[in-house]
């Protein structure tokens, strides 16, 4: 799913033909990654 959700990202910046930011692409990762470990959580 963490990939999934990368490569989307990262194909609507490219086809709204926005720059890569780096930053922008490290929270979008957070988010993703802890919304994925809220449920795993016991």
């Amino acid at each position: 799913m963490l990939l999934g959700s990368a490569f989307q990202y990262a194909f609507f910046r490219c086809f709204a033909q926005l720059a890569p930011d780096p930053e922008a692409a490290a929270a979008h990762a957070t988010a993703i990654a802890a919304t994925l470990l809220t449920g795993l959580a016991p």
